[in-house]
């Protein structure tokens, strides 16, 4: 599993481009990945006004993109909820609500039991390319709709008494 995982990640990087050209730098092997994470999260990261004002702005855009405004403040511990503690101590978000915290990892863990207990659905939950089109060419009204008759009609009236 390792190796296919190296070799994985290895080609996503091989997509990545900088303005000079292709990222390098990538670790030779597994072990190398492993030395590199552990030298990553013992850095110590400073805490900047910048940080904080692009890590509120993500919070934020998730809370607009998946929750009514009176539920901003549940969007928001999620979001809490799923990060490591130093990221929430160097970006200054706040404290979490510990009761909060509790019912959302609970909610989530019935949500995924109930997910995998379940049969599989025989549509798909996301369109595909084929789903669509067959919706698509189903949706199509193959014969004139009155209003596109009626425009027909009136651009025809309105050439013939041009004409006269």
């Amino acid at each position: 599993m390792q190796r296919a995982y190296y070799h994985r990640t290895y080609a996503m990087f091989n997509c990545f481009r900088k303005e000079s050209g292709p990222v390098r730098g990538y670790p030779k092997d597994w072990d190398g990945m492993v030395e590199f994470s552990e030298w990553w999260f013992k850095r110590d990261f400073v805490s900047t006004q910048r940080g904080h004002y692009v890590s509120v702005a993500l919070i934020q855009q998730f809370c607009d993109g998946f929750f009514p405004k009176p539920l901003h403040f549940l969007g928001y511990e999620i979001f809490l909820t799923f990060l490591t503690d130093s990221s929430i101590e160097v970006q200054r978000l706040g404290p979490r609500k510990l009761w909060l915290e509790s019912l959302i990892k609970a909610g989530f863990r019935t949500v995924l039991t109930v997910q995998s207990l379940l049969p599989d659905s025989k549509a798909p939950t996301m369109p595909t390319k084929e789903s669509l089109a067959a919706y698509r060419k189903k949706s199509s009204n193959t014969g004139s709709s009155p209003l596109l008759i009626a425009v027909g009609l009136v651009v025809v009236l309105v050439l013939v008494r041009q004409m006269l």
